[in-house]
């Protein structure tokens, strides 16, 4: 079953720490990340936010042309104009 993908705290186990979801399963939205997964968020406060940081959105360049997909950062900006202007 999908759970809300937002990391709420970290785990210790015996070889490091492991991230612990949140698990909530109602009421989640969702969108596909560049990787082509599909992301959830619940809507407790911060989750979506959390995981759209963990998780770059796949937007279409145009509704005509929706084979085309360009990742957008939380500042709005493409990757490829982030790459291009902090190097990367």
């Amino acid at each position: 079953m999908d759970t809300c993908n937002a990391r709420i705290g970290w785990a210790g186990r015996e070889y490091g720490f492991e991230p612990v979801t949140c698990g909530q399963r109602i009421g989640l939205r969702c969108y596909q990340a560049t990787t082509g997964e599909i992301v959830r968020y619940c809507a407790i406060p911060g989750h979506e936010a959390n995981v759209r940081r963990q998780h770059a959105e796949a937007i279409p360049f145009s509704a005509t042309d929706m084979t085309t997909v360009e990742s957008w950062t939380d500042a709005g900006w493409t990757e490829s104009e982030m790459r291009e202007a902090f190097g990367g």
